[in-house]
């Protein structure tokens, strides 16, 4: 299975997917007129939106005093957020395992839904011990 990337356009008025690298070029040039091709598809992650959140995590953090370890507050807040994996034990115990954000795992959309729940999260928990001018800060990403 080839990966390859394609942006819509407009070729004379008519909407179309138009190859945009090199492996897209490609497959296009050996394909047939009206040739079909069964994809799958993603929308690219947004390296803004990667950092904005992880300015925000910073910010939120800085606004807690329960958490020694921002690498625990992340899981934490991604977990109350309801982004996890349920894993029950041998003994059966349950351990609530955090979503991972890795670029890989989440295309654009999902990301912003991570996100924004878990800027809601944090608000729900710890929303009414913040000054109004540091939640507005939290709050802006």
């Amino acid at each position: 299975m080839s990966k390859f990337r394609i942006q819509k356009g407009l070729l004379n008025g008519v909407k179309v997917f138009l190859p945009t690298d090199e492996m897209a070029v490609k497959i296009h040039s050996q394909m047939e007129p009206y040739q079909e091709v069964d994809c799958s598809y993603s929308f690219p992650r947004n390296p803004g939106n990667h950092r904005r959140f992880f300015a925000f995590l910073n910010i939120a953090f800085d606004s807690q005093d329960f958490f020694d370890n921002i690498h625990h507050f992340r899981k934490w807040l991604i977990g109350k957020a309801g982004h996890y994996t349920i894993i029950q034990t041998p003994k059966g115990g349950t351990i609530f395992d955090a979503d991972s954000i890795k670029w890989d795992n989440l295309d654009e959309p999902e990301f912003r839904e991570v996100f924004g729940d878990c800027v809601q999260a944090f608000i729900n928990e710890f929303g009414d011990r913040i000054p109004k001018k540091k939640l507005d800060e939290i709050i802006t990403f």
